[in-house]
């Protein structure tokens, strides 16, 4: 055996190359792209030379050799057989060096022995034949006019001419044998001179050369064998045929692998046939790394999109994987590793879960756990690979030992692995030392689902409802008001009235939302940065990408060059680095957005128990074990993946285990014995488009064929309206139900107002079949409302339950090449891409950042629900459907704890935004405005909710537009901080100030962090864990959170509007325009933002240096450390966020409160007790009265009375202080000018209560429209009536009055009215307001400069102050007076009745009015003119009535009324 060994060793296989050239001169040029690719792979050298590839080949893997090695190592040498393998790879090799191509499968063929040379020379010739035909289709000619001369000439053909030259069934399949015989013996080189000489004979024949029904015919003899159904069992007969016409032996995987190569193949699909998936994705990257071929990127897309319907595709996931070193996701993932994004559960509770899972899956196996792998004893280990979907491992060893099972000499694993694996249903990992594999464990994989271990609520009453008691509060919070709602549940903030744990998780959410938010926002500059023309050529070019089929069946992005070309080719000129760069980013936001979406959506399969299924082409799908086969329907097809088969429910073992996949997948929605299961990956359950996704925006309904209770549906049409949708279905059906009739053109022309184009039924046929429409299906068709959630009626535990069919349908056609058809005809509208990328990442950023809190608010009250008598969860859904049992449960008891229990499902519900009666009702009324529209011009549009709109012209109206005072009025919230922590608020609120910078100029931190720790005497990396906490808590980012605005998440990039991307001179400056202006309005609001950051940061920096004291030496970056950190800021920040709204701040009640939330929440924090200690509460209040003084709490006149009854004098600072607090009474001992004190009226805008106290004022004078409307309206009626006025009076010529109009219009915007006042106390020293309104006195220019930053003068608040009280003291005193004439008048009635009961009873009423008169405590002239009301009788009111009317010109209305009364 030695000497057999050397001789091996020894052997060259260069000798052949050199016999075959000297015999004759083989051009051996490398020819296309794809055969480099081969040869690249297969060798790893891009050789441009088949020959010298073949020898690089060989040189490398020495496979005779090899294959000689292995036998004597393992002493298994049985010498006929291994002189008979010697014998089929002398002859494989002969094979592989005469082709003149280089083919993979050969290169293969002599790694393996177990590739027998039947085997290899079928998948070469296949590779031969497909080639020729491919030559033939290239030359084909395919106009309509060839189409029809093809049709004409072979039909005269056949008439006339004999033999015939269309084949018959027979004929075929003895061509087909023919050419099966052929690949099977005749080497390539002697198959490709044969095939070529056969199809030119067989092309040849017939009226025309090159016919496309000859070339049909060809690739039916060629891929069939001549047999029409494509199916093995005709290969089959195929091969019984040739084995009785006495050809030999056919090798065992003869048939599977004519079945595999009897179609083009790409070389990926062709890697993954033979060498799995996990290969074919190394391949794939290798190809994508050198070259974009379109091929390889839809290779590594879904399977059922896939045009080369290879058997085995690489792993999706594998290829989607490496979208992790996105630069956008590796900082989200930086902020998920220092926990500033919730958890589901403590990091313990994951490791026990996971630790309990291994053990599971140790017993379901049985064979012992892998020991001495990743560190571990155990072989069990898990994983946070996709930002929060946790996956547990388990590596599993030979039954024996638990040690690694041995590899071959190839490194390949043994036979007894692999059935060991296919018995596990796991997966083979090769153990390596170094480069080398030593042996191979058995990988099992499971995602845990978190959800189900979340405990139910401990107690409902913990937080809102134990607080500290007195007397008064508990009276207050328990007082039930006449529709049934206590104050506190109305008026009290959710992070209030909420429990502890989910107000953490839920403050975590909104801050990683606004980080990441700001991670994105920074990511789009370079898209933001573009003028309008390269938008428009980035729309495009996105846009072709997202809805052209051509280009969408891809499945990837444009590389840079690709896309500079495609650039160039739309505008005509070369693409800037500018331009280069917004591509690039828009292509990191959208992999980014696709990860996060994709890693949201699979924690809904996760929850449902779904896993991943290998199928038999080596792609993954999420499918779910079903508990009972009950619910298989007895006619479902189920695809058996041991033996590839399809199957039914009748032929199954008793105990036969069916999953269910969660969409139909080539025709099954069952399968049984796979071969795989493993954990579900981001990848499996969303498919990878580039483009963006289509988010159907005037798609309000769709047309909907399938079971649409569950999802398993396909969707038809989208339409604007319900009546449109409802006409669409009626006009479908009754074309189909008409089908086969003379006169069914006439019934389609009857029945297309869904889309005119569709005039015969040819025509619906055909747009049937490219839209993928079943017209089998009309019976299941119907209209879905795009917000309706999807919903089993049987208790279906689907994925898919509980979503809506918009956001069913935007996933599901995520996968599809085609837009949706849309009512009326035409394609569904879909917005630039840019801005629906940008749009989505936002959403899926939302979704992720607040899913901890979103789970745990669910699971949690859902577990303690189902024990609480007086609360009923839905019927028919699954026990661990919380989604559903949430939000369908209702309310049948009246206790306290269904009280509290309905508080806290309401709570959450608002966090959550799900939507009220009454945002329902304002949604519906913008839909009813888009409707009317609709119908009357045809155009879509989207209203949205109206108060929304409403909410932002007045928040920018009267913080935005650079409104210097906001930043004083914003910032002044760190006073209350500094009192509340005296010790850590003040070194917060220094910290707030100087290190602001560092996080605007990053290059600057390293040069000042010795300098920072020092003065705040913390260390170098307390101070780099405060910048990262800071950072990424996204407290400096909150800025689509404010509690002012009120209007939810909002964060995107403007849009390219419309469908044409060459934008005209006007468009162009319409859409600059539109840009300066959002532009404007930020940075108008820098001043409001800068001061309600260093408030907020004040109150952050403050809470982290409070958690450091309380716990010196820990970490402020834990989880733990997070959520109580975060609760204390909110705290300290007096909660004003969204996250905390309270009720009163949702739905139509926003507007008219839209001011009130600092009052409401300053008031809530200073006498509820929950979020501060007693102490913390006094200093608090301690601050609060004297920084605000007697009026900032509403009470100005008691100043005054206090001064009366003591004889104190009003003309001093002293007073000042007294009445308007702290920060006004410095201000006037402080502030002079050259006309003496000068005094600022700030207090009316910091006080608590300045809102509140404003609000009664307009109650008391009755204006209610502005109390209800709220600023918002009130601004935005005071702009129309303003422009109103302007367009009469310059219908009048009156110029003067159209400036004045005008002027009014533009001062509706605080800033731009603070400057008109301050012109007008320069130019005339004298303020006067926008109604017109002047102060009286005059104005100093130390007092205009005041105003015109924003600062109102003690003057004017001092007037309109007591110009307000003065008014209630008159219109009470007016009240009161003619309540008294109304009685005295009566009195006297009574006293001239001449009956002397009511005689007496009248003098009565008039003794008493004068008593009450007495009482009054009206001035002494009043009391006079009431006294005189009690001795003489109203006057009679109809000659005053006459006499008005007279004076107003209305004499005909005078003598009317006069007549009519006799007068």
């Amino acid at each position: 055996m030695e000497n057999l060994n050397s001789t091996f060793i020894d052997y060259d296989g260069s000798k052949f190359l050199d016999e075959f050239e000297t015999e004759e001169q083989i051009d051996t040029a490398v020819k296309t792209d794809s055969e480099l690719d081969e040869i690249t792979v297969t060798t790893g050298t891009p050789h441009n030379d088949t020959k010298i590839a073949k020898q690089d080949f060989i040189d490398q893997n020495r496979p005779l050799e090899t294959y000689a090695q292995q036998r004597l190592d393992y002493l298994d040498v049985d010498p006929q057989r291994f002189a008979e393998n010697i014998d089929q790879y002398t002859q494989k090799e002969v094979d592989f060096l005469e082709n003149p191509s280089f083919f993979y499968e050969q290169a293969l063929a002599l790694k393996d022995p177990n590739i027998n040379l039947t085997d290899v020379r079928i998948a070469s010739n296949n590779r031969i034949a497909q080639n020729v035909i491919e030559k033939y289709e290239s030359q084909e000619e395919t106009g309509a006019l060839d189409a029809i001369l093809d049709f004409g000439s072979m039909a005269l053909h056949e008439f006339v001419t004999s033999p015939k030259t269309l084949l018959t069934e027979d004929e075929l399949e003895k061509l087909g044998e023919e050419v099966l015989s052929a690949k099977i013996t005749k080497t390539p080189k002697e198959f490709d001179e044969w095939f070529n000489t056969f199809s030119e004979d067989y092309m040849s024949k017939g009226p025309r050369d090159d016919s496309s029904w000859r070339l049909s015919q060809l690739k039916e003899i060629v891929n069939n064998n001549g047999f029409r159904p494509n199916s093995s069992k005709a290969l089959t007969k195929a091969f019984a045929a040739l084995d009785a016409a006495g050809l030999g032996v056919i090798g065992k995987n003869a048939v599977k692998l004519t079945v595999k190569t009897a179609k083009n193949k790409t070389l990926v699909g062709r890697v993954a046939t033979n060498e799995g998936p996990e290969n074919a994705a190394d391949v794939a990257e290798d190809v994508l790394n050198n070259r974009l071929d379109p091929e390889v990127t839809s290779d590594v897309g879904p399977a059922s999109l896939n045009p080369h319907f290879d058997e085995v595709l690489p792993s999706e996931g594998s290829v989607a994987s490496r979208l992790l070193e996105n630069k956008l996701v590796q900082n989200i993932k930086f902020y998920w590793n220092n926990n500033a994004i919730g958890r589901v559960l403590p990091e313990a509770d994951v490791a026990r879960l996971a630790a309990e899972a291994g053990a599971k899956m140790k017993k379901t196996f049985g064979n012992p756990i892998y020991r001495g792998v990743h560190g571990t004893d155990q072989g069990v280990f898990y994983t946070d690979g996709s930002l929060g979907n946790y996956t547990v491992t388990a590596l599993f060893g030979r039954k024996t030992d638990g040690q690694a099972f041995k590899a071959t000499s190839t490194g390949k694993p043994s036979q007894g692995a692999k059935q060991a694996a296919e018995r596990a249903q796991g997966e083979l990992i090769p153990i390596k030392d170094g480069d080398d594999i030593t042996g191979y464990v058995i990988q099992k994989r499971e995602n845990l689902n978190l959800a189900k271990e979340i405990p139910g609520i401990d107690d409902v009453f913990e937080g809102a409802m134990n607080l500290e008691r007195n007397a008064i509060r508990t009276m207050i919070n328990d007082w039930i008001a006449p529709v049934t709602t206590p104050i506190a549940r109305v008026f009290g903030s959710a992070s209030t009235r909420g429990l502890e744990n989910t107000k953490q998780l839920a403050l975590l959410g909104e801050g990683a939302a606004a980080a990441i938010g700001k991670l994105v926002k920074d990511a789009a500059r370079p898209i933001e940065a573009l003028n309008n023309s390269d938008r428009a050529a980035l729309a495009f070019i996105t846009r072709n990408l997202r809805d052209n089929p051509l280009e969408s069946a891809r499945r990837g992005w444009y590389n840079t060059e690709e896309f500079a070309n495609k650039y160039l080719e739309f505008t005509g000129k070369q693409a800037t680095p500018q331009v280069r760069k917004a591509y690039e980013s828009l292509v990191e936001i959208s992999d980014a957005s696709y990860l996060l979406q994709s890693s949201n959506i699979m924690q809904r399969y996760v929850q449902k128990g779904y896993q991943a299924i290998k199928m038999p082409n080596g792609f993954r799908v999420p499918a779910k074990a079903l508990s009972t086969n009950a619910s298989v329907p007895d006619s479902a097809r189920i695809l058996d993946i041991v033996d590839n088969q399809t199957t039914y429910k009748e032929f199954l073992e008793p105990k036969a285990q069916v999953w269910r996949l969660d969409k139909e997948y080539e025709g099954y929605e069952y399968i049984v014995r796979p071969k795989s299961v493993d954990s579900l990956d981001p990848s499996d359950v969303m498919g990878y488009n580039a483009g963006g996704p289509r988010t159907n925006p005037f798609s309000k309904w769709f047309i909907v064929a399938g079971d649409y209770n569950r999802g398993r549906v396909k969707t038809w049409l989208s339409t604007f309206t319900e009546e449109d949708a409802v006409t669409a279905v009626r006009e479908i059906n009754t074309i189909i139900a008409n089908r086969g009739k003379t006169n069914i053109d006439d019934i389609v022309k009857q029945n297309n107002t869904w889309n005119p184009d569709i005039e015969t039924f040819d025509d619906l046929e055909k747009f049937a079949k490219e839209n993928g429409w079943d017209l089998n299906t009309t019976g299941t068709l119907k209209p879905k409302e795009r917000n309706v959630t999807i919903q089993s009626l049987d208790g279906d535990d689907d994925a898919f339950n509980g979503m809506s069919f918009g956001d069913f349908i935007e996933n599901d056609m995520r996968r599809g090449d085609n837009v949706l058809p849309h009512y009326g005809g035409g394609k569904t509208t879909n917005h630039d891409p840019t801005a629906n990328i940008v749009a989505g990442i936002n959403s899926a950023v939302n979704d992720f950042s607040y899913r901890a809190y979103t789970l745990n608010a669910m699971v949690s009250w859902v577990k303690k629900a189902k024990g609480v008598s007086g609360i009923r969860l839905p019927a028919n859904i699954p026990e661990d459907d919380y989604y559903n049992l949430f939000m369908g449960a209702q309310f049948t008891g009246s206790g306290k704890e269904v009280t509290r229990m309905k508080e806290i499902w309401n709570i959450d519900r608002r966090r959550m935004n799900v939507k009220r009666a009454d945002e329902i009702a304002m949604r519906s009324l913008g839909e009813s405005a888009a409707n009317f529209v609709y119908a009357r011009t045809g155009k879509e549009l989207d209203f949205g909710d109206p108060t929304n709109l409403m909410l932002k012209i007045g928040f920018q109206t009267k913080f935005g537009f650079l409104n210097v005072k906001q930043t004083i009025v914003q910032a002044f919230h760190a006073t209350s901080i500094m009192m509340i922590s005296p010790t850590h608020g003040p070194r917060g609120a220094g910290m707030a100030l100087t290190m602001r910078y560092l996080y605007a100029f990053p290059n600057a931190i390293d040069g000042s962090i010795t300098t920072l720790a020092k003065r705040y005497n913390l260390t170098e990396d307390q101070i780099r864990d405060v910048m990262t906490y800071v950072r990424s808590s996204g407290r400096m980012d909150l800025d689509t959170e404010i509690a002012e605005l009120n209007t939810g998440y909002g964060r995107g990039i403007s849009g390219f509007a419309g469908e044409d991307y060459t934008p005209s001179k006007l468009a162009n400056a319409w859409a600059n325009s539109k840009k300066a202006v959002s532009k404007g309005m930020e940075y108008g609001l820098v001043p409001f933002r800068e001061g309600d950051r260093l408030a907020r940061l004040t109150g952050t920096y403050t809470a982290i240096l409070e958690y450091m004291a309380k716990n010196p030496g820990e970490s402020i970056l834990t989880a733990k450390a997070r959520r109580q950190i975060a609760a204390r800021d909110s705290a300290l920040n007096f909660h004003m966020s969204s996250i905390s709204n309270a009720s009163w701040q949702k739905g139509v009640l926003r507007l008219p409160t839209q001011w009130l939330s600092h009052t409401m929440r300053s008031m809530e924090m200073l006498f509820n007790g929950k979020e501060f200690t007693v102490a913390e509460r006094a200093r608090l209040g301690a601050v609060l009265v004297p920084m605000y003084g007697a009026a900032g709490f509403g009470f100005a006149s008691a100043a005054d009375y206090i001064a009366e009854k003591t004889g104190m004098s009003v003309d001093n600072e002293f007073f000042t202080f007294l009445k308007w607090g702290l920060v006004d009474g410095v201000t006037d001992v402080m502030m002079t000018d050259e006309n003496g004190r000068v005094g600022t009226g700030l207090t009316t805008s910091f006080a608590p209560a300045g809102q509140i106290r404003d609000t009664i004022r307009k109650i008391n004078e009755g204006r209610f429209l502005e109390v209800l409307g709220g600023p918002s309206a009130q601004i935005g009626s005071d702009i129309v009536m303003s422009i109103i006025d302007t367009a009469n009076n310059l219908a009048d010529g009156n110029a003067t009055l159209v400036n004045e109009s005008t002027m009014k219009t533009f001062r509706n915007i605080t800033t731009l009215d603070n400057i008109a006042k301050a012109v007008g106390i320069f130019n005339n020293k004298e303020y006067r307001s926008k109604t017109g309104a002047t102060v009286p006195g005059e104005m100093t220019t130390t007092e205009a400069i005041m105003v015109g930053v924003g600062i109102s003068p003690l003057k004017v608040q001092e007037f309109y102050a007591t110009k307000s009280i003065v008014y209630n003291d008159d219109r009470k005193l007016r009240k009161e007076r003619r309540a008294i004439s109304r009685l005295a008048d009566k009195a006297h009635t009574m006293i001239r009745s001449g009956d002397p009961q009511q005689y007496e009873e009248g003098f009565e009423i008039l003794r008493g009015l004068n008593l009450r008169i007495t009482n009054s405590g009206a001035p002494y002239a009043l009391q006079q003119s009431m006294y005189r009301s009690l001795v003489k009788p109203i006057d009679d009111e109809l000659p005053q009535l006459i006499l008005k009317l007279s004076k107003y010109d209305r004499a005909k209305m005078a003598e009317r009324l006069a007549s009519t009364l006799g007068n």
